[in-house]
């Protein structure tokens, strides 16, 4: 996968910084790629996250792309520090850690019959939207 769609992919997985926002022919673009709704894609053009159910599939199909889960289809905290770390080079290190553990304890709540469930995948984009937003990079 090239590093652009790589990146393109994490941008819609992690809200950008300042650095990396998307615009809006890239989350059309990837919203084909993963089957979205009209209306979900319109979500992800303003940084939010589409609660639908085809949205939540769409976080599923980002997270997969973007090799960010372990072999049980479960959010990697290892994958996710690597992907931060060869993608986005220029987010502080300390906020990556933050956001990482604060999203994988969350995960870790998350009921084990829902594992591998658009649903799983929705709660883990929300966890990480949410701390962005609190550590100021939305």
């Amino acid at each position: 996968m090239s590093k652009l769609l790589v990146s393109l992919l994490f941008c819609l997985l992690c809200p950008c910084f300042v650095y990396g926002k998307y615009s809006a022919e890239d989350v059309v673009e990837l919203g084909k790629l993963c089957n979205a709704t009209k209306e979900d894609i319109d979500v992800m053009k303003d940084y939010s996250i589409p609660s639908t159910e085809t949205g939540k599939c769409f976080m599923k199909c980002l997270c997969e792309k973007l090799d960010m889960l372990n072999s049980y289809g479960e959010y990697s905290k290892a994958r996710t520090m690597e992907m931060l770390k060869k993608y986005w080079p220029e987010t502080p290190a300390n906020i990556a850690a933050k956001v990482n553990d604060v999203c994988y304890g969350e995960a870790l709540k998350i009921s084990p019959t829902e594992s591998g469930t658009c649903n799983y995948y929705y709660k883990i984009k929300s966890c990480m939207n949410t701390q962005y937003k609190r550590n100021g990079m939305l």
